[in-house]
């Protein structure tokens, strides 16, 4: 079961419409010994665009498009192989889904404790319009006895930018290394503590060492590319020869 949510952790964040200036942000993302993903966001006003690719397989998979009108709450799910895209509602929402997704109860299971400690190093660098600043994060599992869940400790160095507003949401969610925390038998109860001064935000660089169990899981972010030059507005719309479908959960991905 993935950790996804817990009762002590903040409130989730809440749905608003951004005026992005023009931006484009492309990073390649390497998990563990999978095969590295770049990611590509282009930001518009109220509107952005997501892409994920193979860095090494291009061309032999279909390249998942995603393209959000916070200003009409409307996602736009592409299949750029087909040529068609599907339509859902309200952005906003998904993202609490996602966090209710597999919630376990509050008294539901022996107790694993999560400390975040984020610390804010003090450093600054400018990345074009944006200043990026340095925040280092330690993830530690405690789990009391009879808990399924492994103990780890995930170390994470990055550097972060504010977009406010991406994905139609007032902030982002907190540190990845929480979606690798797993309860492989039954149901824990996991308990928040929240520590530290660092504000963390959207990665243009971050490097995130687990250790579990014996071994050591490296993920690295690096910056691609990192452009602010005007943006064509068409890539914010369903291209006219797509045709439009119902939506299905594997769309995105054929």
């Amino acid at each position: 079961m993935l950790l996804l949510a817990a009762a002590t952790a903040p409130a989730p964040s809440k749905f608003i419409v951004p005026n992005f200036r023009d931006l484009k942000i492309a990073t390649r993302n390497v998990y563990g010994t999978q095969v590295p993903r770049v990611t590509t966001f282009w930001l518009h006003g109220a509107r952005e665009r997501s892409e994920l690719r193979p860095d090494r397989t291009a061309g032999i998979f279909p390249i998942p498009v995603t393209i959000t009108q916070c200003d009409q709450k409307t996602i736009y799910h592409l299949n750029t192989r087909a040529k068609t895209y599907a339509k859902s509602s309200d952005p906003g929402e998904v993202p609490e889904r996602v966090l209710r997704l597999n919630a376990p109860k509050d008294n539901e299971g022996p107790d694993v404790t999560i400390t975040i400690d984020s610390v804010d190093t003090g450093e600054r660098r400018n990345q074009g319009s944006y200043e990026a600043r340095r925040v280092k994060t330690t993830i530690t599992v405690d789990p009391s006895k009879g808990a399924s869940t492994p103990p780890s400790k995930t170390e994470i160095d990055g550097w972060y930018i504010d977009l406010i507003g991406l994905g139609c949401r007032d902030d982002r969610p907190l540190a990845p290394g929480l979606l690798s925390i797993r309860s492989p038998g039954h149901p824990d109860h996991k308990i928040f503590n929240y520590t530290g001064n660092g504000k963390r935000g959207f990665p243009i660089e971050e490097t995130s060492r687990k250790k579990e169990l014996g071994n050591v899981i490296v993920d690295k972010t690096e910056l691609v590319e990192f452009s602010e030059q005007p943006l064509d507005p068409s890539l914010f719309e369903p291209p006219s020869d797509y045709t439009q479908v119902r939506p299905t959960e594997n769309h995105r991905f054929n």
